[in-house]
């Protein structure tokens, strides 16, 4: 069922949406435009209720390269590496003076009202905390805890630094970083606990099967990416196959899925629900396979159609 068309004076807002996000406490969704600068906050008949950000540029709320945002009851917060801040906008109120921060950042996510992480953290920790006014004001866990792979011969310090695929989400009364690149999660529990490292190749039998299905395809990728660089060997991207990680309302972490390329051409895009205590798994394939990239809610689930950029409400 169409939920919100780009077509209509109703929807003018909407560009090229990046990424979708559900309030199950108000009923209404985030559509982010990365082109555009700004983020809008509509219902699920395509309203605009609030659009926050003042477009693609260095001034006062403005955004030149964000990369990710978050949101509470109350507040609305962007980290913007190419202005290197972040910008915090009350849902209801004045919009606050936006912070500087480093530009090594990743990934944001607001724990309750008043606390801000950011990821990977800068210092010591995995994680760093600031205030809402922009005050550093501590740390989550070790930095050398950050879910990545790297081997002795490499430099993981530089490798967790930049911690590319990394996000911070905060799940319960968890936080949990992910890097959707290297389908690793660590989990940071009650205050005390010692980090808890999850390898989702490992505890996922679908997902080593899905990757020995993509390994001709990505050799196949290899070989026409050497062959235009007249024989040189360049690097590919890997495929990842976790992506848009967010947290459902009833504190899961959800992922849009990329499945294996056959599958991905066949039937499309998955959605995953993943208990972050027992790794229990509850998807939904859709039947369409221009939908389901960049879901987002549970139980309703909305997909952006690839090329129209509508966003449509999806039966799993």
């Amino acid at each position: 069922m169409l939920a919100v068309p780009d077509t209509t004076p109703e929807s003018e807002w909407l560009n090229v949406v990046a990424d979708i996000r559900y309030d199950a406490s108000s009923g209404t969704m985030f559509t982010m435009d990365r082109m555009a600068g700004t983020l809008a906050e509509v219902d699920t008949l395509g309203n605009l209720v609030h659009l926050y950000g003042r477009g693609r540029g260095a001034g006062p709320h403005e955004v030149r390269d964000w990369v990710d945002y978050s949101f509470s009851s109350s507040s609305v917060v962007f980290l913007d590496r190419g202005n290197r801040k972040v910008m915090v906008f009350p849902r209801l109120g004045s919009i606050l003076d936006p912070f500087p921060v480093s530009t090594t950042y990743r990934s944001i996510a607001l724990a309750g009202d008043e606390t801000i992480l950011l990821a990977p953290g800068t210092g010591a920790h995995a994680v760093d905390i600031y205030s809402m006014a922009g005050d550093p004001v501590g740390g989550i866990g070790a930095f050398g805890e950050l879910p990545v792979r790297c081997t002795p011969e490499e430099d993981c310090e530089r490798t967790r630094r930049m911690c590319m695929g990394c996000v911070v989400r905060v799940v319960g009364d968890a936080v949990v970083v992910i890097n959707r690149e290297m389908d690793l999660l660590t989990v940071y529990g009650a205050e005390g606990e010692p980090a808890r490292s999850v390898d989702l190749r490992a505890r996922i039998p679908l997902l080593r099967e899905w990757i020995a299905t993509d390994e001709p395809y990505l050799a196949r990728m290899q070989e026409r990416a050497n062959a235009r660089s007249s024989g040189a060997t360049v690097a590919v991207a890997l495929k990842s196959y976790f992506s848009n990680a967010h947290t459902s309302p009833d504190e899961r972490l959800a992922f849009s899925i990329n499945p294996a390329t056959p599958i991905l051409q066949a039937s499309g895009f998955q959605y995953w629900l993943l208990d972050i205590e027992t790794l229990e798994i509850e998807s939904a394939m859709f039947s369409d396979p221009a939908h389901g990239m960049r879901a987002t809610g549970w139980p309703t689930v909305f997909g952006v159609q690839r090329g129209s950029y509508a966003i449509y409400r999806l039966e799993g």
